[in-house]
């Protein structure tokens, strides 16, 4: 609403609006003021002779750099008992990366897996659980395996030539082999 000096109402004034910095914030015909970056300006209102102004500060993320999609960089197994410390990468609908987005982690199954507010994910119990970060409305998982170390086994084979040392038996098909030393 315009006033003149003595407190009258003009009635459809011609209102212009600007923003002294620009690279912080604009501000359209309508007065819609449109955050760009953290920091302050100062947006101003002229009709006819009459001026107003008013500081703006911009405390966060602006809206051109919101969070459109997240990326969680991290192994898909983790052994029971081990922590490991995920990751995530937020980027804005142009590709251009966040760097200060608010993260929330969960986890689909906190008797298979917790997850810290910093991403790092602590195996309980063997199975399969999603790991989960979300920034706004913005959310991507992961599927981890949390492997038991008891039943963890590692295969070496040995070189071509050896020599069974105990007879060994193999079952395969409803059949039965065996091999003696």
């Amino acid at each position: 609403m315009a006033r003149t000096s003595d407190g009258s109402v003009i009635q459809s004034p011609s209102v212009k609006w600007f923003s002294r910095n620009t690279e912080i914030a604009t501000v359209n015909n309508g007065g819609v003021v449109t955050t760009i970056a953290p920091g302050s300006t100062i947006v101003t209102a002229t009709a006819g002779k009459a001026i107003g102004a008013a500081s703006i500060v911009v405390l966060g993320p602006a809206m051109n750099s919101a969070v459109a999609k997240l990326s969680i960089s991290a192994s898909s197994a983790i052994t029971v008992g081990e922590s490991v410390k995920f990751t995530v990468v937020a980027t804005t609908k142009d590709n251009v990366q966040v760097g200060n987005a608010p993260i929330a982690w969960s986890s689909s199954n906190e008797w298979r897996a917790t997850v810290a507010a910093d991403g790092t994910v602590h195996a309980i119990s063997p199975g399969s659980v999603n790991i989960v970060a979300m920034s706004g409305s913005v959310t991507t998982s992961i599927a981890v395996t949390v492997i038991d170390p008891a039943t963890s086994v590692t295969l070496v084979m040995a070189p071509y030539a050896y020599k069974l040392q105990h007879n060994a038996c193999c079952e395969s098909d409803n059949s039965t082999q065996c091999y003696g030393a």
